[in-house]
Parts: structure tokens; sequence; C-alpha cells
């Protein structure tokens, strides 16, 4: 387990350096978020994550399954430490328990380990060792002589440019990557030749291989092997770009009839997935009591480009403009009294090819991500989370980001409380009218500098699917104040009718409501007016 997560914490180490020598077949758009996003994750100061991984091997009429589950934390930096617990299940294998639970901590250069038969209930206790003396353990069991022929492969392994046999594409609009390994290209590659020559060259057959029929052999791999398949995805965070989760998948079907008749294929499967959230959050990992004392902490680091708008919270139907500046997200906060289901909106007030795609991720008061969104339909690049429940009362961080890195503009970020709905507006006041043309239907009212108004239209007797509404409010001096379309399902109406949700007056004076219809469409319509002083 110590080796697993060793290699997944190099694999972060060494790709965005490949990714920069080939961008994988991706554009340079979608190469550089995920180069972004392995370095984002790198310079994490804590993490946790949970692990579920199944192996299961075939050869003939024998079979090996072994099933892992665990959580645990991660330290990194000067000090690293890490704190696991995996829970195994195994079938075939008879040294082995068929449950037992693996616990493990590196603290200080420490390595403890306490393993626990769960039929029987016994547990050998913690057991302590530095890593140095592990080390030297496995090259006094493995040998001199292995360790030198193992270090004499080593060499060709590391000349082999692995980037070039990975293929990646970017399915949909979230920072999702799906990777595969191509396995033919890489054993017809000179690579992989120079590696199997190296590795005929050191058993112990007697037998010299001329280079022609090394890339002979290198050749019926192709064959040996059907159809090999190894595919990893990769989930970024839309606002911190970390690494959020990671699945690994390898089938392999080894026939190797071509060589031993008598031999029967080999089936291997491979499936993993790793789910990590809860980045930099102050953690401690400490030896196992009375088993040693090194003791390594998790500082509360200074946050990654992620400022808090002092006295921004939100309020439902009390939506907020802020200015995205091009250097990071934002965070805002819903403070829930009660549990409640809450709707959270950001569109940008730019409606060109300058437009900001704005993103929206919602954390628990624990800090883990509840949802997260891009783009809430295919006609633009603003996002919604809708209808998401939230279980306890507290403060919920709101996070609003860009989709690229360095986007500016205006947002408007509003929140809907489904709760609220049900209650009746203050100062209410309704106004049957009628569309009867490519004409307008016009309401004029007087208001108040910051004065909070809400508007809606929605169509009636009866409601009809045709009748598409939009609603505009303009200023005294007669410049347009706001627009909508097709929000009207924001305020639990339909979704062709149009609602105006908190808009702040500027200033005194009469203001005046247009209603229209898409394409002059007849029909009856009721408006809502409300306000909130």
């Amino acid at each position: 387990m110590v080796r697993l997560i060793a290699l997944a914490l190099m694999l972060l180490a060494w790709l965005p350096a490949q990714a920069q020598q080939d961008e994988f077949g991706l554009n340079l758009r979608d190469a550089r978020l995920l180069r972004e996003g392995l370095q984002a994750t790198r310079d994490a100061r804590s993490f946790q994550f949970t692990l579920t991984a199944t192996l299961d091997v075939t050869s003939g009429t024998e079979r090996v399954q072994i099933t892992l589950d665990g959580s645990g934390t991660v330290l990194s930096g000067d000090a690293p430490a890490l704190d696991v617990t995996i829970n195994a299940r195994t079938d075939g294998l008879p040294d082995l328990p068929a449950r037992f639970t693996v616990d493990l901590r590196l603290v200080e250069g420490m390595v403890y380990v306490r393993g626990t038969d769960l039929t029987t209930g016994t547990s050998d206790g913690w057991q302590a060792q530095p890593v140095s003396a592990i080390n030297d353990l496995l090259a006094s069991s493995t040998g001199s002589a292995d360790m030198e022929a193992l270090a004499g492969l080593a060499q060709p392994l590391q000349a082999i440019n692995w980037v070039e046999f990975i293929r990646m594409t970017r399915p949909g609009q979230l920072p999702r990557f799906v990777a595969e390994f191509q396995f033919r290209d890489f054993f017809l590659s000179p690579g992989f030749a120079t590696f199997l020559g190296e590795l005929l060259a050191a058993s112990d057959t007697g037998t010299t291989y001329t280079p022609q029929q090394v890339s002979a052999i290198a050749a019926v791999m192709t064959t040996l092997f059907r159809d090999p398949r190894l595919t990893a995805e990769f989930v970024f965070g839309l606002n911190d770009q970390r690494l959020r989760s990671g699945t690994f998948d390898l089938h392999l079907d080894f026939d190797p009839s071509a060589f031993d008749a008598g031999s029967p294929p080999v089936t291997v499967d491979f499936n993993a997935e790793m789910r990590l959230d809860a980045y930099d959050q102050p953690r401690t990992i400490a030896a196992p009591e009375g088993v040693g004392v090194p003791v390594v902490s998790a500082p509360t680091p200074a946050p990654l480009a992620v400022q808090p708008i002092p006295g921004k919270a939100l309020f439902p139907g009390q939506p907020i403009r802020i200015q995205m500046t091009g250097e990071g997200p934002l965070d805002l906060v819903f403070y829930a009294t009660a549990p409640t289901t809450i709707s959270v909106y950001a569109r940008s007030l730019v409606d060109s090819d300058a437009a900001v795609d704005t993103t929206l991720e919602v954390f628990g008061v624990d800090g883990v991500s509840l949802a997260a969104n891009d783009d809430l339909n295919t006609t633009s690049g603003d996002a919604g989370i809708e209808n998401l429940a939230l279980a306890v009362p507290g403060a919920y961080r709101i996070q609003l980001g860009t989709f690229g890195r360095g986007e500016t503009g205006g947002v408007e970020v509003r929140l809907v409380q489904a709760d609220a709905l049900t209650q009746p507006p203050s100062l209410a006041e309704t106004i049957e009218g009628r569309i009867e043309g490519s004409r307008p239907f016009e309401y004029t009212f007087t208001g108040q500098a910051g004065q909070l108004v809400t508007i809606t239209a929605q169509a009636v007797n009866p409601p009809s699917p045709n009748l598409d509404l939009a609603v505009a409010i303009y200023n005294p001096d007669g410049t347009q104040l706001d627009y909508d379309d097709d929000s009207g399902v924001e305020a639990g109406l339909g979704s062709r009718d149009a609602a105006l949700l908190a808009v702040e007056l500027p200033a005194d004076g009469d203001y005046r409501i247009e209603v229209s219809s898409f394409m002059g469409i007849k029909g009856d319509f009721r408006l809502v007016l409300a306000s909130e002083r």
C-alpha cells in the first residue's frame, strides 16, 4: 500500500513536466488545464482520500480475488506523513486471512503497521520500523546480484518516453480527463525492445539474442496479450483545479500457448478508484500510543488564490454583483438556520464574446464539496446548482470561479431557497395582463433607491406552452436596468415564464416594466411585483 501511494505521488510529480513536452493529444487549452490541475494537487499541504480496489486473476481453473477499501490522510511538504486504514477480503490465497484490516502510519521516517484478522479478531499489535531499515531488509532479502540486475533494467525503463503511448481526451464540459495507454505502440517501440533485450540478457538461460530476435519477440507480445486495455480517468475541482477523483482500469488476456502449449491463458482485471477531498485542512498524524512519539502536523496554509469577500453573505432572493478580476475564485457564504434546499446561479453580466464563463461549487459545514457545476445548459457559459439539500444548519461556502484562469468581468450571483417559495412575498402587487401582438405590455410603478423588487410574469388562462414570456425593467431615465427571458423556473414557475429576482433600484423615480412574448404570440399572463425595503 505504501508503494501504491508513493507511486501515485511520483506520478503527480512527473506528469506536469512530461506534459510540457507532449500534449497527450489534447488541445492547448485542455493540456494547460491538466497541467495546472496536477500542479495544484502537488501544492496541497494535506488532503483526505478514500480508496476502493479489486484484483481478479484467473488461470485455468484457479482464481484469486482481492478486494480493498480504505481511507486515510496525507500530509505533504518538508515532513510528509501518512495515516491509512485498509480493509481487505481475499479468496484463493490460503496464506492470508479471508478478511483482515491493515492500519499503517508513516511519521518522521518511521513506519507503523498493525494487522488484524477480522475472522478471528486477533492482532499482532503495532510494529515499528524505520523506513531506512525496511529498505535495507528489502535489499538483503532480494540479494545483491538481483539488485544489480534490477538497477540495470531501471535505466532502459527510465529512457522510455511513456507520454508517447498515452492518449488523453476531455469528454464534456467538466475538467475531466480520460487517458488510454497504447499497448501495441509500446510493444513495437525501440524503447521497449531495449528494455526487453536487457531483461533477456539478465536471465540465466545462457541464450544470446540478436537485436533482430529481440524485436521479433517484442512484436510477439502484441499476440500474447489479446486486446490489453489500460484506462485512467482524472476529475479536477472546477475552482481550485485540484484532483477530486481518479479511476484506474486494467484488463489483460495473456495467452502463452505460442511458447508453451501446456500453459493455460491468464486473465487479469484490476479496478481502482480514489477520491480526494478536504484539502489544506489542519491535520496532525502521530505515532500509535505507546509505540513512539513522533508527530507531524499540517499547519493551516494561506488560501491559494481564494479570497473571501467581506460582508458578501448570500441571502435568498437578494442577488449580488461581483467583478471578477482574474485572480482566482472567490468565496461567498450562505448561513442556513435549519435544514433546507437551495439553488444557486451565477450569470455573466456581459452578453458577448467577452462573457465570463462562470463556475460554482458548494461546500458543506465540514468543508467537503457537495456539488459543482460549470454550465447549467448548452446555451451559455453560466453556472447553476439546483435543488441542493443542506442537511444541517450552519455556514455553507459557495465558491464562485471562472472556467479559464484570468477571465474578468461582471457576474451576478443569486440564491433561491425552496422553502421561501411557498411564503407570500411582502408588499406584493398582482396585475392581470394580455399580450396582443408585437407591442409589449407596460406597467409603471414608483420606486426608491436601494429598494429590492422581484418581478415575475406567468402565462395563465390556461398556461400556454406557446406563450414564451420575457420581462424587462427600465430606469426613470429610460435605460434598461435588467431583463429576463426564461428564469421563471427559479421562482417556481414554468420554464418559459420570466422572473427578475431581487433587482436593486438605483434611484428614486418611476420605473417601467415591459412584458413581451416570443414572436408576439398572443396570450394572458399574470404579472407579480413584490418589493422589500
